[in-house]
């Protein structure tokens, strides 16, 4: 039973990290579209 929960906290954390960097992705990705001035990217 340990390990069942064990297996459960892993996948959820690795599910959370991957929808955390696809939104900050996304969200940098927007940014620099809409404002490229803001993000030293554009010289």
């Amino acid at each position: 039973m340990q390990l069942n929960y064990f297996l459960r906290y892993l996948s959820l954390n690795a599910v959370l990290a991957v929808v955390s960097v696809s939104v900050a992705f996304s969200a940098f990705m927007l940014i620099n579209w809409v404002a490229p001035d803001l993000l030293f990217l554009a010289q």
